[in-house]
C-alpha cells in the first residue's frame, strides 16, 4: 500500500503537459512496446495453460472454455511439475532456504554478531510463512517457466507485514534502468466500484468515503446501487527523478519510486484515486533468460518446446482421425440401396443384391494407420517437451530406468550433471527475485520494529545473503567431488611420503565441506576453540602416556627390591627420574 504523500513527477516547466498526460503518455509507449510479444504469448496461453494470460481487462471471472487447441496435456503437466520444482528445491517452506550473514567472515563466528543474524533469520523465515508468499510463488515460477517473465507485487498489509498479488501475462507492461533492473511498471485491471470505494476512497480512521478524487460517474454508480458494476483503473510505478535522501520532509521527493492509480475515463483532470511511493520497487520481475538490453525474457522452457507441442497436438489429432477412419470408416454403397434401410450397429442386418459387376456397401478407401510407429514418434515428442522443462530433473529418481532404487553415489552424479544446465536460471532468479524480497522484506520490518537491536559491530555494515535451499545446494555440491578427490589423493601420497599431510589445513577442509552440505554453522568449532580442545586433547594423553610409564617403572622396581638402591647405580637414577 502506497503512502498517502503527494508526489510531483518530473516534469518540465515548459513542457506545456499535465502530471496526468505524463503518466498516459508512459502507460502508451511500454503499453505499445509489450504488445509486440503478445503473438508468441498467445500461442503458449493457447497450448499449454490457457487460464494464464488476460488481454483485456475484461477478462475477469470469465469461465469460457479455453482449452480447445489442447488434446495431449503431456506440456500442461510438465509445467505444473517445472513450477513445483521450483518452488520446492529454492524456497520450500518446509526447511529453511535463506540465511544472512556478512562479508567478513570472522565477523559472521563473532557470538553477538551470529546470534542477531540468526534471530533476524528466523524472524524473516516466520512472517514468510504467515503471509501468502508461499501461495504466489509457485505461479510466479510458472509464468516464468512458460512466458519466460512473470511479475508478483509485495505491498504492505494491515493484517500481515505485506500480501503478494500475482498478475497475469499481459496484463501489465514493465521497462528496466541502464543496469538492466526492471524499475516502471503499469498495470491495467477492472475493480468494481465496491472495490474502488474500499481501496482507495475509505478513510480508515472516520470510516467516511472521500469522492474528491472519484468521477462524477463513480459516485452515481455508488448512489444508484451499483457496486459490482466494473470500473477500468492503471496502476504506474516509475522512478522519482526529483527523489533526495536528504529531503526527507519534502514529500515530494522522500520515495525513490512514484505511484499512482488512475480511474480510466475520469474527467476530472490531473486527479488520481491515490498518489504515493515506495521506497522500494514493489514488483518483483524476473525473466528466464534475458537477451542483451531487451525487457522482457527472450527464453524459457515453454518457448524452447513450443514447436514440439504443437507437433503433438497435430499428431494426436490425425492418429485419432485415422483410429476413426479404421473404426468408423467412410462408405460407399450402390444406389439401389439408397432408399432402404442400412445399418452399421453390430448384430444387426442390412440386405442387399450384389449385381453382377457391383459390390454391397464397402469402404470407400482402406486405412491402414502403423498407429505403433506413430505412436512411438509422438513419445519422442513427448521426452522433449518434458526435458524442455526439466521434468527429468524434477522427477529424476522416478524416471530412472532399471533395477530401483539406484545408488546414492549414482543419483548425486546425475544431479550434478542435470543442474549445470539450470545454473544460469538459479542466479537469474536469485538477482531478480530472490535478493529483491529479501531486501523489501527487510525493510519493511525494520519500518514496523519487527528488527532487533543490531550490535555496534554492524553499523554500516552491508549484509549478505546466502540461500541454503535445495537447488542452491545441490549447485555447491558440484564442487564437494572436488574437494574428496583431493582429500583422497592426498591420502595415497601420504601413505608414501607420510610427511605431505602437514601441507593439508584440516581445518579449513571441515569449513568449506560443511558450508558445501548447507549445515548449520555451529555444528563447527571457531579454530581458536578446534585448536584449544586439540591441545587440551593432546596434554591429557600426554599426561596419561607419563602416568602409565610411572606404573610400569614402579612396579619393575618393586620386582628388583633385592637389589641395592643405597650406592649410585643406573636404577636407581631411571627410578628417581620417574618420580617415583
Amino acid at each position: 500500500m502506497a503512502t498517502g504523500a503527494r508526489f510531483t513527477p518530473f516534469i518540465s516547466p515548459n513542457s506545456g503537459i499535465t502530471k496526468r498526460q505524463l503518466f498516459e503518455r508512459i502507460r502508451s509507449s511500454l503499453w505499445d512496446e509489450r504488445t509486440t510479444n503478445d503473438p508468441h504469448w498467445r500461442d503458449l496461453n493457447d497450448y499449454v495453460s490457457p487460464r494464464k494470460a488476460r488481454w483485456y481487462v475484461s477478462d475477469r471471472n470469465k469461465g469460457d472454455r479455453r482449452n480447445q487447441k489442447i488434446i495431449d496435456s503431456t506440456a500442461t503437466f510438465s509445467l505444473r511439475t517445472c513450477q513445483s520444482g521450483m518452488h520446492a528445491g529454492m524456497t520450500n517452506p518446509a526447511r529453511p532456504w535463506v540465511r544472512l550473514g556478512v562479508p567478513d567472515p570472522d565477523l559472521n563466528e563473532y557470538a553477538p554478531v551470529k546470534a542477531w543474524l540468526h534471530t533476524v533469520t528466523q524472524r524473516m523465515l516466520t512472517i514468510f510463512s504467515q503471509t501468502n508468499l508461499y501461495n504466489a510463488l509457485p505461479v510466479h515460477y510458472g509464468c516464468k517457466a512458460l512466458f519466460a517473465t512473470a511479475a508478483t507485487a509485495v505491498l504492505d498489509d494491515e493484517d500481515d507485514l505485506f500480501r503478494c498479488y500475482s498478475y497475469p501475462i499481459g496484463s501489465y507492461a514493465i521497462a528496466t534502468d541502464a543496469r538492466g533492473r526492471v524499475n516502471q511498471w503499469v498495470h491495467e485491471c477492472q475493480k468494481t466500484v465496491l472495490e474502488i470505494v474500499e481501496s482507495y476512497l475509505v478513510d480508515k480512521r472516520t470510516n467516511m468515503i472521500d469522492w474528491s478524487n472519484a468521477s462524477h460517474a463513480l459516485r452515481n454508480q455508488w448512489d444508484q446501487g451499483n457496486y459490482n458494476a466494473k470500473v477500468d483503473v492503471d496502476w504506474i510505478v516509475i522512478p522519482n527523478m526529483n527523489y533526495d535522501p536528504r529531503m526527507a520532509l519534502d514529500p515530494s521527493r522522500s520515495k525513490p519510486f512514484v505511484s499512482v492509480h488512475i480511474e480510466k475515463g475520469n474527467e476530472r483532470e490531473d486527479i488520481f484515486l491515490r498518489q504515493g511511493g515506495y521506497d522500494e520497487f514493489p514488483i518483483l520481475v524476473s525473466r528466464w533468460d534475458v537477451t542483451g538490453n531487451d525487457w522482457w525474457g527472450t527464453d524459457c522452457p515453454g518457448m524452447v518446446a513450443l514447436g514440439d507441442i504443437k507437433q503433438l497436438q497435430t499428431g494426436e489429432k490425425r492418429s485419432m482421425q485415422a483410429v476413426e477412419k479404421m473404426l468408423n470408416p467412410p462408405l460407399q454403397a450402390p444406389t439401389h440401396v439408397r432408399n432402404q434401410k442400412a445399418s452399421l450397429l453390430p448384430g444387426d442386418i442390412t440386405y442387399n443384391d450384389v449385381r453382377e459387376g457391383q459390390k454391397g456397401i464397402t469402404p470407400i478407401h482402406e486405412t491402414n494407420m502403423p498407429i505403433d510407429a506413430l505412436e512411438t514418434k509422438q513419445q519422442a515428442t513427448r521426452l522433449r517437451i518434458q526435458r524442455a522443462f526439466y521434468e527429468d530433473l524434477f522427477l529424476m529418481i522416478n524416471q530412472m530406468e532399471g533395477i530401483q532404487p539406484r545408488g546414492t553415489a549414482e543419483i548425486a552424479e546425475r544431479k550434478e550433471e542435470k543442474l549445470i544446465s539450470l545454473g544460469p536460471v538459479l542466479e537469474r532468479s536469485k538477482d531478480e527475485l530472490h535478493d529483491p524480497l529479501i531486501d523489501r522484506v527487510f525493510a519493511m520490518m525494520g519500518r514496523a520494529g519487527l528488527l532487533p537491536e543490531a550490535p555496534p559491530e554492524l553499523e554500516g555494515m552491508k549484509l549478505k545473503v546466502e540461500y541454503i535451499s535445495m537447488l542452491a545446494q545441490a549447485q555447491k555440491l558440484v564442487g564437494i567431488a572436488g574437494h574428496e578427490r583431493f582429500i583422497n589423493g592426498v591420502t595415497m601420497i601420504a601413505q608414501t611420503w607420510p610427511h605431505v599431510r602437514h601441507k593439508v589445513d584440516a581445518f579449513q577442509v571441515i569449513d568449506d565441506y560443511n558450508e558445501m552440505l548447507g549445515n548449520n554453522p555451529k555444528l563447527v568449532l571457531p579454530d581458536e576453540d578446534a585448536k584449544a580442545a586439540a591441545d587440551a586433547e593432546a596434554e591429557a594423553l600426554a599426561q596419561a602416556q607419563r602416568a602409565a610409564t610411572a606404573k610400569d617403572m614402579t612396579a619393575a622396581a618393586g620386582d628388583l627390591g633385592g637389589i641395592d638402591m643405597e650406592g649410585d647405580n643406573a636404577l636407581k637414577r631411571i627410578v628417581e627420574s620417574a618420580g617415583v
